[in-house]
């Protein structure tokens, strides 16, 4: 029996669009400062596991400083804790943690380039959602009941409304107080004058209550953007303790060493 010659036809290379496509990406993506990463690792020993996070080469300091650009601060207790916090927070349900995902969770972080701890901690919040959120999304398409498909369902989009509320909740902090005007009703008379707010009278003739707005005949509220004028700006260390499923990680960076944590059974 002759065996199938595998077809060895060679790809094609890119079409002219294609390729400057591909040069603009290029320029694009080294304009862009590239995001942190770190090593993790993660050996089982006799009494539990060991875990460790350490630089991707060989400038430990220089890691360091990575770091503490990336979550805007200059706090090794609050960064040490918020890496804890965040692993905590993805590690699955054997108390593992996977490389890429915290590393996508910290390039969500290093990307936004947070001016505070409130920012990082709000960028964390954000990255740890959105993991949860594809994961419930994932789950709902896999669903082999209609229990499920709700609970996963449901469980989704509470945590996209949740995303959302925390990206708002990020732009306000970092406008900064920019004020906000909301109108409710609109009026406008003959000769183009306008009544602009918040007006509620009895119906009735113009000429009988002193030219006086009538209620408005849409009851809709209505928001006017005010434009810009009016609208504000937009405007190492010791420990740090991931938690898992399975009980506390440690580690101390530049390399962070776990305790040793007992294996289940």
């Amino acid at each position: 029996m002759t065996e199938a010659v595998p077809d060895t036809k060679p790809v094609e290379g890119p079409s002219d669009t294609e390729a400057s496509l591909i040069q603009k990406s290029r320029k694009r993506s080294r304009e862009r400062h590239r995001r942190v990463e770190v090593k993790y690792n993660q050996k089982r020993s006799a009494t539990g596991f060991e875990v460790s996070i350490d630089p991707p080469h060989s400038d430990k300091l220089g890691f360091r400083f990575r770091l503490y650009d990336a979550f805007g601060t200059t706090s090794d207790g609050f960064l040490f804790g918020e890496i804890n916090r965040l692993c905590g927070a993805l590690s699955g349900a054997d108390g593992n943690i996977d490389e890429g995902d915290l590393n996508s969770a910290l390039a969500v972080i290093d990307g936004q380039q947070p001016d505070s701890e409130i920012e990082a901690m709000l960028l964390s919040q954000l990255a740890a959602t959105h993991a949860l959120a594809m994961d419930n999304i994932g789950r709902t398409r896999r669903a082999q009941s209609l229990d499920v498909l709700r609970e996963r369902g449901n469980l989704a989009t509470k945590l996209q409304r949740t995303f959302v509320a925390q990206i708002e909740a990020l732009s306000r902090l970092r406008r900064g107080g920019a004020q906000t005007v909301r109108v409710e009703h609109v009026h406008v008379y003959q000769g183009g004058q306008a009544i602009v707010g918040n007006i509620c009278t009895e119906g009735g003739d113009k000429s009988a209550n002193g030219g006086q707005p009538h209620e408005a005949i849409d009851q809709r509220a209505v928001a006017i953007a005010l434009g810009p004028a009016l609208l504000g700006e937009n405007t190492p260390g010791e420990t740090v303790h991931a938690t898992g499923g399975e009980g506390e990680k440690k580690m101390s960076p530049p390399r962070w060493r776990s305790e040793k944590r007992r294996a289940k059974g």
